[in-house]
């Protein structure tokens, strides 16, 4: 904060042409791809995790990272419903199930994080039921430190969604 400076008019010029010409290229870096088909995302992250898998020199040491931007217009339903089919594709691509994590919605965008089924930071204390007779030894899925993360940002104004996926490998 401190005290106030005056700026002369040609800096101010440099300074907002700068300002503009960074905002431009994110714009432009972050529209980079075309959007696809939901059938042909699900088609494109089965097709780089066989490869992860069928690389003996990566395999077990890659993660996966997935992000494209899908149609969303074929898929019915509300922002949730569709995240959620998205979710379901995904997850028959890769093999893990997803649970809802949050959503955030604004005026013409909702965002949802989903979680993978095996993160251990979706794992709960197990509690004994208050009546003795109805106590259970079950066993608890086993969780590991994936951080799986899917994020679906639903742009309803251009029917689009960007998908970001990351998933650690881990070793049992």
């Amino acid at each position: 904060k401190g005290k106030p400076t005056k700026t002369c008019s040609i800096c101010c010029q440099t300074i907002s042409q700068s300002y503009h010409a960074t905002k431009s290229t994110e714009i432009e870096s972050s529209n980079d791809c075309n959007p696809i088909e939901p059938k042909e995302m699900e088609k494109q992250l089965f097709d780089q995790i066989f490869e992860i898998g069928s690389n003996k020199y990566i395999e077990s040491e890659s993660d996966i990272e997935f992000s494209c931007k899908i149609l969303i217009n074929s898929l019915n339903g509300t922002s949730q419903e569709i995240g959620k089919k998205i979710a379901e594709m995904i997850g028959y691509a890769d093999g893990y199930y997803y649970i809802y994590r949050k959503a955030n919605q604004s005026k013409n965008s909702h965002t949802i994080w989903y979680y993978c089924s095996q993160n251990c930071a979706l794992a709960k204390r197990p509690r004994k039921h208050e009546n003795q007779n109805k106590q259970r030894d079950r066993e608890y899925i086993e969780r590991y430190d994936c951080n799986g993360t899917l994020k679906i940002s639903l742009n309803i104004e251009t029917q689009i969604a960007t998908v970001n996926l990351q998933h650690n490998q881990f070793t049992s």
